[in-house]
């Protein structure tokens, strides 16, 4: 027998480089490696994209049966509606998707830089539309608002955490 089983376990998580990281232990070069190199920890990178993926998608079927069921400009407002939710949207997500493990309050400041961003550029997307196409204001901010719930949905449904 190695020890007892305190030992065992203690020994476990010191191996386990995300152990160290929790605890905020200084990290090696090797450990720096490690977390980066673990392909687990891009997959809510993914998952981010694929709600962006999605967002476009369902910006084209709302043009689609917008066209069918009114006409050509009820399907262009649902467009640049369900565009004015998907640029900004992506815009974020390839900020998140840029991350520092070595310096945690410049990611953070990044995330929330990239949030307000994110809202003035809706802003001006809006105001440019509103402004300088004709759009029927009704179905451009209801096609926003729809493609908009996915990301609420999405992030509701998906896991984002990085065993995910």
């Amino acid at each position: 027998m190695n020890g007892s089983p305190l030992k065992q376990s203690l020994a476990t998580r010191h191996e386990n480089p995300l152990y160290f990281r929790r605890l905020g232990f200084i990290a090696t070069e090797e450990f720096k490696f490690t977390v980066l190199e673990n392909p687990a920890g891009y997959s809510w990178r993914r998952k981010m994209f694929r709600i962006v993926f999605l967002q476009g998608v369902l910006t084209v079927l709302l043009s689609l049966v917008g066209i069918w069921l009114g006409s050509v400009a009820v399907g262009k407002s649902a467009c640049i509606g369900g565009v004015i939710a998907v640029l900004p949207s992506y815009y974020l997500a390839s900020r998140m998707s840029v991350s520092y493990p070595e310096k945690p309050v410049a990611s953070l400041q990044r995330i929330y830089m990239g949030a307000f961003v994110k809202i003035l550029y809706t802003l001006a997307l809006f105001g440019l539309a509103i402004n300088y196409l004709d759009v029927q204001f009704v179905i451009m901010i209801s096609s926003y608002f729809v493609v908009t719930m996915t990301n609420w949905f999405g992030l509701r449904l998906l896991d984002l955490s990085e065993q995910g």
